[in-house]
């Protein structure tokens, strides 16, 4: 069964970048530092050897700044919180793991405000894939 969030079948890319994108709508502001701060995450991501990312593209960041808008608005914590499980089950790669844990933290902390919800989803991802 499948949450009022994730509503399609993604890959553990799209679920990779879906996760990110969770942490910037998680404190109900999106900032612009914050859609920054992705791009640059997922240009990251590209660049450390994780193959399989190297092709894919975000297409439209405008898009995806406007769903993100209407998501925030749409979305309490805790749908949040059962979309960012259900999205974190779904990537496999440990090292593309690790670097989604990385970029979440980056994220939280590029709009000078590290908020309780985006802790409480960092965590989950900490607790979740610790080795």
């Amino acid at each position: 069964m499948q949450n009022k969030i994730v509503k399609q079948r993604i890959n553990q890319f799209d679920a990779a970048i879906y996760l990110l994108c969770l942490i910037t709508v998680s404190d109900g502001k999106i900032k612009k530092e914050e859609i920054s701060a992705i791009d640059q995450e997922f240009e990251l991501m590209k660049l450390f050897g994780l193959d399989d990312i190297k092709k894919y593209q975000i297409s439209n960041w405008e898009l995806l700044k406007e769903n993100l808008n209407k998501l925030s608005a749409l979305s309490d914590q805790d749908s949040i919180i059962d979309s960012f499980n259900d999205l974190s089950n779904m990537v496999l790669y440990s090292d593309l793991k690790e670097q989604v844990v990385h970029s979440a933290i980056n994220i939280a902390y590029s709009d000078y405000e590290y908020h309780p919800n985006e802790k409480q989803l960092i965590d989950i991802l900490k607790n979740k894939w610790s080795d």
